[in-house]
């Protein structure tokens, strides 16, 4: 899925931790790794299964959306932020890998929404894969919700 340039002018404008940019930019264009692609390395990594569900394949769409687990967290910030429409799995890779657009949203906010959304899944996978850290869904909606809010609070103040 190819975003139109508009769309990318708008990305590189939206307002979100660098850190967070650069991890979707890296997403889009492929360059994030999930157990499939890590089993494929040689590396320490010796199966391509998902840590959460038992998956048989864990690639980046699962790791990011479709696993029950993360699919949850999405639901749950996208019900709260916008209770008037309904998203899919599809609508969320939609927006992920080609900026996707909804009438009568603020595509820009939702965007920058996501983004927080994909940072912090991504963020407390590997800490759980790697350190053993707890994945708590209800905790990462929280923080999710609370850098949201605060990140809304500080562009009112700006405007």
């Amino acid at each position: 899925m190819e975003a139109p340039c508009s769309q990318w002018k708008q990305f590189w404008k939206l307002p979100v931790e660098p850190a967070h940019r650069s991890l979707w930019y890296r997403l889009v264009h492929k360059k994030l790794y999930s157990q499939a692609s890590l089993s494929h390395m040689n590396t320490r990594t010796t199966s391509a299964e998902c840590h959460f569900c038992s998956c048989a394949v864990e690639d980046i769409q699962h790791l990011i959306v479709h696993c029950p687990r993360k699919w949850a967290i999405w639901i749950e910030v996208f019900n709260y932020y916008c209770p008037h429409l309904s998203f899919t799995q599809d609508d969320i890779c939609s927006l992920l890998w080609s900026f996707k657009t909804f009438h009568l949203v603020d595509n820009p906010e939702l965007w920058s929404l996501c983004c927080s959304v994909l940072a912090h899944i991504w963020r407390f996978h590997w800490r759980y894969v790697i350190q053993g850290t707890p994945f708590i869904e209800n905790t990462i909606v929280k923080i999710v919700m609370s850098r949201f809010a605060t990140l809304k609070r500080s562009l009112s103040d700006i405007d």
